[in-house]
């Protein structure tokens, strides 16, 4: 029987709703004539051409914090409700970054402030990368292309990059609503935390020690 969707709950109406746009798509059509339901098929009939993201590998298989993969999902979209957002819509904030007093914007939070970009710098280096960082442009496509790549030191850097912005971001908003000075050496909590998320994976265990705040390559 082909239930009304008036005569059903909101719930039931929902589903009905669900069933018609499945029966509307090309895959739905293809699985009748043929037999073979898709379920893959369906779903991109459904999702419709939408352009994919270029950082997707940064966030795939990253065992970072939840929170910390959060944080560096909202970067990512450019959605971190830095200073220079805050005042567009219409909060009354100072723009200076804590770090260096320069306008916060989210491409200079990560990585073209002095500081930050100096944090990040010093991740890198304890995770086994020798690289001068660029701004968030140019990090997120490095990122993407690093990360593509096979191997234990390439899940490390995921954590590291989502480690990296949580540990800078959090400590941006402790500063400014504990009203606490900045701690210079807030690179080494980061290192840390990376490491020890690291050593709960089996690739990535055998190479990391905790303690030294070491890798082995």
């Amino acid at each position: 029987m082909d239930w009304q969707s008036k005569n059903c709950s909101w719930i039931q109406a929902s589903v009905f709703k669900c069933r018609d746009r499945i029966r509307g798509t090309n895959a739905w059509g293809s699985a009748l004539h043929n037999g073979k339901y898709k379920t893959n098929e369906v779903y991109n009939d459904l999702r419709g051409n939408r352009e994919q993201v270029t950082w997707k590998y940064v966030l795939h298989r990253n065992f970072a914090k939840p929170r910390a993969k959060f944080i560096l999902w909202l970067s990512l979209l450019d959605h971190l409700s830095t200073k220079d957002r805050l005042l567009k819509h219409g909060s009354t904030v100072d723009v200076g970054c804590i770090f260096c007093r320069e306008m916060e914007t989210l491409h200079h939070l990560f990585f073209e402030c002095q500081i930050t970009n100096q944090i990040w710098r010093l991740v890198l280096h304890h995770i086994g990368y020798d690289r001068n960082p660029r701004g968030w442009t140019q990090e997120k496509v490095w990122l993407n292309s690093e990360t593509r790549k096979q191997g234990w030191l390439r899940e490390l850097l995921k954590i590291a990059i989502a480690e990296c912005v949580y540990g800078i971001w959090r400590h941006r908003n402790v500063v400014i609503f504990n009203q606490t000075p900045v701690d210079p050496h807030i690179w080494k909590a980061i290192v840390h935390d990376v490491l020890i998320r690291g050593s709960f994976q089996k690739s990535i265990r055998s190479h990391v020690n905790v303690e030294t705040m070491s890798i082995s390559l």
